[in-house]
């Protein structure tokens, strides 16, 4: 149990995950922002290509939040703050899709 953690501690303080986790966190939140406030089925294409991304980002709505909470826990405040900021965003999203 020991290593299985330590090897998932290691895997998080990599900080191109946060990175990656701050881009993926802003790209959602721009698509459902977009998808709330734009006809995107106004033209094949835009409808096209939010057809094929629905699933992963509703995915990510969720994934993301998990991740960021888990750098944030096991992380020193190097790599926190891009996490915390990935967070945040995505408790945004959340109201995005609540409210918009």
């Amino acid at each position: 149990m020991n290593k299985s953690f330590n090897t998932l501690k290691k895997y998080l303080a990599n900080e191109k995950l946060s990175y990656w986790l701050f881009f993926a966190a802003v790209f959602t939140f721009i698509y459902w922002l977009v998808s709330k406030k734009i006809d995107v089925y106004e033209y094949a294409f835009v409808g096209a290509i939010f057809e094929l991304l629905w699933l992963a980002m509703l995915a990510s709505v969720f994934i993301i939040p998990l991740i960021s909470i888990a750098i944030i826990i096991t992380q020193p405040t190097s790599i926190k703050l891009l996490a915390i900021y990935s967070f945040l965003i995505s408790i945004g999203t959340l109201l995005v899709l609540q409210f918009a």
